[in-house]
């Protein structure tokens, strides 16, 4: 795993050749993707997020002018040629990443599928089969969105949530808590597919019928961001 410095590092260094922002251009910054926890250097902690929905982002923000950068978990999709993409692997990493071009942001979208938990400990090498059980004791990730709640000048927040079924209770209570402008709550059934059932809510209200297209919520969503930008 890389040091937090060593991934803000790249981060400046990507951003450093970006040109200032043209009138009405705005910088979308958006994470996709999972997050995997190494236990050894065999096994890891994941999950099944491919970044479909992340890309989908990036695509409609660029296809409208705008500058993005994509910090991105491992997955088998590639993103998308003509986004500027930085890679991680684990929680750690994409938290570094996301701060370091906070201030260069001015849309944040929080797609990726960050893990809450990672081993405490890391094994060097491969962890051997034996006769005992295997107790793997985890301890909490960082809260990216928590501490991106602690800086100043804070950009447009579009987060997403993830269960089972939709429950819009919950994803309003996590949008308010978590400082977001704008959550899209979806379902395990849209990991890797093309169609969104995403609900789309803001200020507790629905705004986007669920049951489209990824690329038709990602259109949604950056025409939506740049109306909140304009207030901003």
């Amino acid at each position: 795993m890389r040091s937090a410095e060593e991934v803000r590092q790249e981060v400046c260094a990507v951003l450093a050749a970006y040109p200032p922002p043209a009138a009405g251009q705005l910088r979308f910054l958006i994470t996709a993707g999972p997050t995997y926890e190494d236990l050894d250097a065999v096994r890891y902690l994941g999950n099944r997020s491919t970044g479909r929905m992340g890309f989908a982002v990036a695509e409609a923000a660029l296809k409208a002018g705008h500058q993005v950068l994509l910090v991105v978990g491992p997955t088998p999709v590639p993103p998308p040629e003509e986004a500027v993409t930085v890679k991680v692997r684990s929680a750690q990493e994409m938290a570094a990443a996301v701060l370091a071009a906070l201030a260069w942001s001015q849309v944040l979208v929080m797609s990726a599928a960050v893990a809450d938990y990672r081993p405490e400990k890391y094994t060097d090498g491969k962890i051997h089969k034996t006769k005992d059980e295997l107790v793997i004791r985890c301890v909490r990730t960082p809260d990216i969105l928590a501490s991106v709640n602690r800086q100043k000048n804070k950009p447009v927040i579009i987060g997403f949530s993830l269960e089972p079924e939709v429950d819009q209770e919950m994803a309003e209570a996590k949008r308010a808590t978590k400082g977001m402008d704008i959550i899209a709550a979806n379902t395990t059934a849209s990991f890797g597919e093309s169609f969104s059932d995403a609900v789309v809510l803001e200020d507790g209200r629905e705004v986007f019928t669920p049951g489209n297209t990824k690329e038709e919520l990602a259109r949604y969503l950056v025409a939506r961001a740049e109306e909140l930008a304009k207030k901003r």
